[in-house]
């Protein structure tokens, strides 16, 4: 179930394993925030900021509005990566 694969995506990101993460992620029939969420996080973890953004802006895209997890994900990762002008745009960018 979507459920089920979006916990493995969770402990694939506790663990680090955002390539595992994203493999995971890619398999889901279905998508939700919450699965964006999960993977977004676990790039972040891995320092893939780009991905994340990404993620993000398919999320926008495809199935509707990212919440506060998916920004502090999103920002985490463009922190983590030293891309700072990418954490700013989307800060600014949730507080829309």
């Amino acid at each position: 179930s979507v459920r089920e694969q979006t916990v493995r995506i969770s402990q694939a990101s506790r663990s680090h394993l955002w390539r595992q993460a994203l493999a995971r992620f890619a398999e889901l029939p279905v998508r939700d925030v919450v699965s964006y969420n999960a993977t977004i996080s676990a790039c972040a973890k891995g320092s893939r900021w780009p991905l994340s953004i990404e993620l993000l802006q398919v999320l926008q895209r495809s199935c509707g509005k990212p919440d506060a997890i998916t920004y502090n994900a999103s920002i985490s990762a463009c922190v983590k990566g030293e891309h700072w002008q990418g954490a700013l745009r989307l800060v600014s960018e949730m507080r829309e």
